[in-house]
């Protein structure tokens, strides 16, 4: 129907902005009318039609169809109208609730001064006061985590000019939220910032001061340095080979720790492209970026990388049960009859797969079909070195109380030396299950993103993205899962 938004698309993801400015002048009106008949509100339609066109076009990557344009368009749009029905809802209810509060407390006693109202919503409602010409670049910068970069690119304006936007905003703001609690700021003022304190900082994206990236995967984002290659975890979570709007708290720095961990523990059974997470031990390029890099980011060696996923399962279960249920088989493999849910299997088994890029899905292949790609005497290699992975981390995770269910590995090549890269036995690449409660004949009590899946199933979402927000619970306990499992395998807690 619209034959040239494939192409619009297309030159948009390739670096051109002015692309997407076609897209958004295209289809403003028709945007804006569909908001409007929502919202009801003209100031409010504007904001929510400024909202659709920013997660457009900050997750036209997940865009797997891009002659699709326009039916996915309409969905972001009729998922942020959604959003500000909640979101206006809960303000609501909130205010009702506020108001009978404050006015029994102040009937108790007139001096009553202390909040009750979330930070967070207290700074969205502060945005809400502000000039036109500084909500949105403060919006996209504090709501949204958008980088001074982007909301320049997006605002057609200098980095300087948002800075000079942001500063004023953010004594706007400083203003605004004193009024509002007055001596109970002054006298519990949160330490490290009042600003820094209402925000969560939740990294969902990074731009390096000096250096451009190399490539963005589904969570860590890579820049290249020489030889050398700065891996940073971030906390992007991904379901159903999709990035999910939502950040978890913690997440990238909990993948650092863990793949730091157990790179040094499997070190005997194989060689790693670990140089380093001591930030002091950088390239003096990326010292200035030295507060984001720390604890969550890897200095390692660049290998040429084998494009294999590599999977061995100790436990059928996940995918795995599912294909069994339907054929007996796993990963096209020929299975003996009886196995129940999460029952353990004779042996670990090994099943490869490809490796898909964003808005593709992994696919099982054969031992057999990798060999081909790869070479027999490789594939042996990294089969027996994959069991002895498995092997080393299943010892040290019955010693904490846990049972390693399945592991994912990536693997390089420096010279012909073949070496573990990526990460390794975290929460996103392996399944753990807590040993006192585990049983047989169901699903199991994990420490994965398992929970982000099954709330995905739960509400129907039909896997193509883009991807719907979690709710606040959801996050939340996704995070307390990744932190349990830092602290039940390294021992301590995360220090934050």
């Amino acid at each position: 129907m619209y034959p040239d938004d494939e192409k619009l698309v297309s030159q948009t993801l390739s670096g051109d902005r002015d692309a997407f400015g076609v897209l958004v002048h295209k289809y403003q009106e028709m945007v804006y009318t569909y908001v409007f008949q929502k919202v009801r509100n003209e100031a409010d339609a504007q904001d929510v039609t400024q909202e659709v066109f920013l997660r457009a076009y900050r997750n036209l990557y997940q865009l797997r169809h891009p002659h699709q344009f326009r039916s996915w368009l309409y969905t972001i749009m009729s998922n942020e109208c959604n959003r500000w029905l909640v979101r206006v809802t809960k303000t609501r209810q909130r205010e009702t609730v506020l108001e009978d509060a404050t006015e029994e407390a102040v009937r108790i006693d007139p001096k009553y001064t202390t909040p009750t109202e979330e930070w967070r919503v207290d700074l969205e409602q502060a945005i809400a006061g502000l000039p036109d010409d500084n909500r949105v670049a403060v919006s996209m910068f504090y709501m949204s985590n958008c980088s001074l970069k982007e909301i320049s690119e997006f605002l057609g304006v200098s980095v300087n000019t948002v800075k000079g936007k942001l500063h004023r905003a953010r004594q706007q703001l400083g203003s605004a939220l004193s009024d509002r609690y007055g001596k109970f700021l002054k006298d519990r003022k949160p330490k490290g910032g009042f600003l820094m304190q209402v925000m969560k900082q939740i990294i969902t994206e990074t731009n390096l001061t000096n250096l451009n990236p190399f490539h963005r995967g589904k969570v860590r984002d890579l820049y290249a340095y020489d030889d050398q290659l700065i891996i940073i975890s971030t906390d992007r979570i991904s379901a159903f080979d999709s990035v999910l709007p939502n950040g978890i708290p913690h997440k990238g720095r909990v993948l650092t720790g863990l793949s730091e961990f157990w790179f040094n523990h499997t070190h005997s059974v194989v060689e790693n492209h670990l140089i380093t997470t001591d930030i002091a031990g950088y390239p003096d390029t990326v010292q200035p970026d030295a507060q984001l890099l720390k604890g969550r980011s890897m200095l390692v060696r660049r290998t040429n990388r084998i494009d294999v996923e590599c999977v061995v399962r100790g436990y059928i279960a996940g995918s795995a049960w599912a294909e069994y249920q339907a054929s007996g088989t796993v990963c096209g493999e020929q299975l003996p009859q009886g196995f129940r849910e999460s029952e353990r299997l004779p042996q670990p088994i090994f099943t490869p797969a490809t490796k898909a890029e964003h808005g593709e899905h992994d696919e099982n292949i054969s031992i057999a079909q990798m060999e081909e790609t790869i070479g027999k005497v490789l594939t042996d290699r990294i089969i027996q070195t994959s069991f002895n992975l498995f092997e080393s981390a299943t010892a040290h995770a019955e010693k904490v109380g846990l049972i390693l269910c399945d592991a994912k590995f990536e693997f390089g090549l420096i010279d012909d030396e073949l070496i573990l890269i990526d990460e390794v036995f975290t929460p996103d690449s392996s399944r753990f299950w807590p040993k006192d409660e585990y049983e047989p004949g169901r699903p199991q009590s994990s420490f994965d993103k398992q929970y982000v899946r099954d709330y995905l199933l739960q509400i129907g979402w039909d896997k193509d993205p883009p991807a719907p927000e979690l709710p606040d619970e959801v996050i939340h306990r996704t995070s307390e899962k990744y932190l349990e499992a830092y602290r039940l395998i390294i021992g301590h807690e995360l220090q934050k």
